[in-house]
């Protein structure tokens, strides 16, 4: 049982062994003579320190060794925390992470040096990461004006349909589009853009009905088709919703069924609701009709209804 422990306790410390180094104090110091100055540590073996002084330090030091500083070089945010030089050493004194350039981890390290006490002597040449801050995330919005003319659509999704005519049975419906949506200009026309929409576009569109026998979910139709991509969108708010052409140009295309029954052409019609939650991603809710041309051979049309919710990237 000791045995065990100690084995334990002994694989914590090597776990714990990155933790201690990327923690260690970025805090040292150079000798000049008899003279000490602070220094930041940058890596094990180069720190940054203010001013550029003649001559260079001899030496730079840790709590717990000192080694000789071999070369110096002009140094600026971000590569140091300010103005000054960047001093090395001949090898590693320290076991800590090479100083981050990149905004967010630059100025996480400089904050941390102020909790240095012996740093304070330098705080007064620490500037900001020359990288101007990220701007304000635009709100999510179906298009931003003249600058946002067209995207290219994904939507991946499920719902339920159900036969009109012959088959009334639950349907299961597996969704994917890909579309192209254009916004040839902005702003509201009274009347006219809630009848034809204020963007336009097509959409390839896949849609897998299983149960269509009413009898197995193994009985598939695979809908293959071309539709139109009208859309209505509301000034300043994340909503698209279907004009009135949404329901006058339909899909084409054609059905491929599991159950024998030959390939046959559909027409459906969707007037699909559309909310933007960032500026790429959303959902659908898609109620449709299809109508289908000799659902069994000979026989009369099958209007199949469904609803689908999808998930909307952009």
């Amino acid at each position: 049982m000791k045995a065990v422990s100690s084995a334990l306790l002994a694989l914590l410390a090597l776990l714990s062994l990155p933790t201690i180094a990327s923690a260690q104090p970025r805090a040292a110091h150079v000798l000049r003579g008899l003279e000490r100055a602070p220094a930041v540590l940058l890596d094990g073996d180069r720190a940054w320190i203010v001013g550029a002084p003649d001559p260079l330090p001899a030496a730079l030091c840790t709590d717990v060794m000192c080694r000789p500083v071999v070369r110096a070089e002009a140094c600026v945010t971000p590569r140091c925390p300010g103005p000054g030089l960047m001093i090395f050493t001949a090898e590693r004194i320290a076991d800590v992470a090479r100083w981050p350039e990149d905004r967010e981890g630059f100025t996480t390290a400089q904050a941390a040096l102020y909790s240095e006490p012996s740093l304070a002597p330098l705080s007064g040449a620490f500037l900001p990461h020359p990288d101007p801050p990220p701007g304000p995330s635009r709100p999510a919005r179906f298009s931003h004006g003249s600058d946002d003319l067209w995207r290219l659509e994904l939507l991946v999704g499920g719902g339920i349909a159900t036969g009109l005519v012959h088959i009334s049975a639950p349907m299961s419906q597996t969704d994917l589009a890909v579309g192209f949506r254009f916004v040839p200009r902005h702003g509201i026309e009274e009347g006219l853009d809630i009848i034809y929409g204020n963007q336009f576009g097509f959409e390839a569109r896949v849609h897998v009905v299983g149960n269509i026998t009413g009898q197995s979910d193994e009985d598939l139709a695979i809908f293959l088709g071309l539709g139109p991509g009208f859309g209505f969108l509301l000034d300043d708010e994340p909503v698209r919703i279907p004009p009135a052409m949404s329901w006058v140009i339909p899909e084409f295309g054609v059905v491929i069924r599991t159950d024998r029954v030959p390939p046959v052409f559909y027409t459906a019609w969707s007037v699909p609701v559309g909310v933007l939650l960032d500026e790429h991603f959303g959902f659908e809710v898609r109620p449709s009709l299809f109508l289908i041309d000799d659902w069994y051979a000979g026989d009369d049309v099958e209007v199949l209804a469904s609803i689908a919710v999808e998930l909307l990237i952009r």
